[in-house]
């Protein structure tokens, strides 16, 4: 992917992961595979950007898990995804 999608995300209390990615159609199929093993919360369209909602979510007990997810996504800029603060 030459322009990464951008993306952003965020913690609950419960120990949920929530990650969400604004993408061209043509990404929704690539974007949706890496996720596969998340819940996808959410699915929209923003008509003023023309790029397309993913909301992700999963539950991780070791925040390891999910550094590594990150690690992952940054070393192959995949997604420009930074936290919510």
């Amino acid at each position: 992917m030459s322009n990464p999608p951008e993306g952003t995300y965020w913690t609950t209390n419960e120990n949920e992961y929530n990650i969400q990615i604004h993408c061209a159609q043509n990404l929704v199929s690539i974007i949706t595979e890496m996720f596969f093993d998340w819940t996808q919360a959410a699915h929209g369209y923003d008509p003023s950007k023309d790029q397309t909602i993913l909301i992700f979510k999963k539950k991780i007990t070791k925040e390891k898990e999910f550094n590594r997810l990150l690690n992952n996504i940054n070393t192959h800029q995949t997604i420009n995804l930074k936290e919510v603060s």
